[in-house]
C-alpha cells in the first residue's frame, strides 16, 4: 500500500470514529426506553449522563427494572445502623407516621438535599425503612397496628435475625434497602417509584446452580409488553465478566426474543452498555455520547446522595476500591482520551458543539435493531 492509500484509509477510519460521536441524541429524543439493570447502579454507572440529557431536553420517557434484589451487596453492619437510625426517630418523634404514597419519603428526602437538611433526609430514610419492616414481617396496614411499640418489636426482631445469615426476611430488608437507593437516585431526574420497576428475579436468590431461568425470562416478557418500549438497555459482558450481569444479560435476550416472536411487527432498538466490570473497545460500538466535567459532578452527587450502601462497596472493583462512581469518571475519561489521541486535539478544542469542546469523557452504547442484536447473539 503506497502513502496516499495509507492516508486515506487512516483518514476514513478518523472519519468514522468522528460519525460515532453524538451530542445530541437525536435520533432518540422522542423515544421510550426501558432500561434494564442486574443490579440496582449498574445502568446509572454505565450512562447516567445519556439518562439525564435525555430526560432534561427531549420529550422521551423512562422506564427502569432492576432485575435483582441485590441483597448480596449490602452489609449486617449498614443495615444495622439503619435499624438503629429509625429506632432513635421513633423514640423522639411520637407522633411518628407515614403516608401510604412511596413518593411522599422519596419528596422529604430529595428536598432534604436541596435545603442541606440531614435531619430530614434521615427522617425520609427512616419513614422508608419502617415501610419495609411492617411490610417483611407482614404487618396489618390498618393505622391503629402502625404504632411506635410494633415498630420497635420489629426492629428488635430484624436485628436478631441479622445474626442469622440464611435469614430470608433480613435477605429482603437488604433488597428493599437496594430499591430505596434506586428510586432516590432517578427521583433527582423528577422519576417517580412508579416508573421503577424491582424484578427481583428469582435465579438470583435461589440456591440451585441449574435454576430454570424460564419464569424469570417470562417476567421479563411480560414487563415488555406492559412497557411497550422503542429502546431496550441491556449490560453486555463476555464470558470472563461478571456472573450475574452474565445471567441477567442472557435472560434479557430470551426476554426479547420470545416478545418479538409475539410481536413480529414490533421496532425494537437494543442499547448495550458497560461499566465498572468490563469496558467496550471503540471497535465495540457505534455512539460516543460526550461527557462533561458537569456531567461527572453529577453522577458524583447522585451516587453518593443515593447508594449509601456502595460508598463502601463490599465488592469492589479490582485494584480499586474507591466508590464506583469515581472508578466511572476514570473508565469515562480514559475512553475520551483514547478517542482524542486517534482523532486529534483540535476536533474537539474547536469544535462548535459546545458539549464535543467541553467533554471530559465518553459514553460508550453499541446501539443496534432487536432483531440484529439477536442475529448476532445467536438466537435468530
Amino acid at each position: 500500500m503506497n502513502e496516499y492509500d495509507k492516508n486515506l484509509e487512516l483518514n476514513n477510519k478518523i472519519d468514522d470514529l468522528k460519525q460515532k460521536i453524538d451530542p445530541c441524541l437525536q435520533d432518540f429524543s422522542q423515544k421510550k426506553f426501558l432500561h434494564t439493570s442486574p443490579h440496582h447502579d449498574d445502568s446509572m454507572l454505565g450512562y447516567f449522563p445519556i439518562v439525564q440529557h435525555l430526560v432534561f431536553n427531549t420529550p422521551s420517557a423512562h422506564h427502569f427494572s432492576v432485575m435483582t434484589s441485590g441483597f448480596n451487596s449490602v452489609a449486617d453492619e449498614y443495615l444495622f445502623q439503619n435499624l438503629q437510625s429509625l429506632e432513635k426517630i421513633i423514640k423522639e418523634y411520637q407522633n411518628f407516621s407515614f403516608s401510604n404514597d412511596k413518593n411522599y419519603e422519596i419528596k422529604m428526602f430529595l428536598d432534604g438535599i436541596a435545603k442541606n437538611d440531614q435531619k430530614a433526609q434521615e427522617m425520609a430514610r427512616a419513614i422508608r425503612m419502617a415501610r419495609n419492616i411492617l411490610q417483611v414481617y407482614d404487618v396489618s396496614k390498618n393505622q391503629e397496628d402502625i404504632n411506635q411499640e410494633n415498630i420497635i418489636k420489629f426492629i428488635d426482631q430484624a436485628k436478631l435475625d441479622i445474626s442469622n445469615s440464611s435469614s430470608d426476611k433480613v435477605k429482603e430488608l437488604k433488597g428493599m434497602t437496594r430499591d430505596w437507593e434506586e428510586e432516590i437516585a432517578w427521583g433527582h431526574l423528577g422519576i417517580g417509584a412508579s416508573n421503577i420497576n424491582h424484578m427481583k428475579l428469582g435465579f438470583y436468590s435461589s440456591k440451585d446452580e441449574n435454576f430454570d431461568l424460564d419464569q424469570d425470562i417470562e417476567k421479563v416478557v411480560v414487563l415488555l409488553e406492559e412497557i411497550d418500549p422503542e429502546v431496550v438497555t441491556v449490560v453486555s459482558e463476555d464470558e470472563t465478566g461478571h456472573k450475574t450481569h452474565i445471567k441477567v444479560f442472557k435472560i434479557v435476550c430470551q426476554a426479547i426474543k420470545r416478545y418479538l416472536q409475539r410481536n413480529p411487527n414490533k421496532k425494537l432498538t437494543v442499547w448495550e452498555y458497560r461499566n465498572v466490570w468490563s469496558q467496550f473497545e471503540p471497535s465495540d460500538v457505534n455512539l460516543f455520547f460526550p461527557v462533561t466535567i458537569n456531567d461527572f459532578d453529577s453522577l458524583r452527587n447522585v451516587f453518593h446522595n443515593s447508594y449509601k450502601s456502595q460508598v463502601k462497596a463490599l465488592f469492589p472493583v479490582a485494584n480499586n476500591d474507591g466508590p464506583f462512581c469515581d472508578v466511572m469518571q476514570q473508565i469515562m475519561h480514559a475512553q475520551y482520551q483514547k478517542i482524542r489521541t486517534l482523532i486529534g486535539g483540535d476536533y474537539f478544542d474547536k469544535h462548535q458543539n459546545n458539549r464535543i469542546k467541553a467533554a471530559s469523557g465518553f459514553c460508550f452504547i453499541n446501539s443496534s435493531q432487536a432483531k440484529q442484536f439477536l442475529i448476532k447473539n445467536n438466537l435468530n
